[in-house]
């Protein structure tokens, strides 16, 4: 998965060595996505801070929650395909794996509060 526009919309905002950083953690996570619901997540989270910059992490954080929770997130400001693509493939998948999705996007969210907390940082 491509994280460019990801990451140029990071840059100024948390600094090039910040978003190495992140870019490293992204990728490696990407590189351990085995299924279509996996794809899907990095995709919306992708497309969250893509349109949205650092508001789209906190919108991307909220929708992992109610992942995480199993309740349906609210994802009227993503990509609808996007959208439709993460509620299809959750849907799907089977019971057994419920908990390799909370670990997934437990490891998401750390990711995201990373980059929260590099921009917090440049701004106090």
């Amino acid at each position: 998965m491509d994280f460019t526009k990801l990451l140029d919309t990071l840059l100024p905002l948390i600094g090039q060595k910040a978003v190495d950083k992140v870019q490293a953690e992204l990728s490696s996570l990407a590189a351990s996505t085995e299924t279509p619901w996996q794809k899907a997540v990095l995709a919306l989270t992708a497309d969250a801070v893509t349109k949205f910059g650092p508001k789209g992490i906190t919108m991307a954080l909220d929708a992992i929650k109610a992942l995480k929770k199993n309740k349906t997130p609210k994802l009227d400001w993503a990509d609808l395909r996007v959208a439709s693509d993460v509620l299809a493939a959750l849907q799907n998948a089977e019971a057994d794996k419920k908990s390799q999705a909370q670990d997934f996007l437990v490891k998401l969210s750390n990711i995201l509060g990373l980059i929260l907390g590099a921009i917090l940082k440049t701004i106090i």
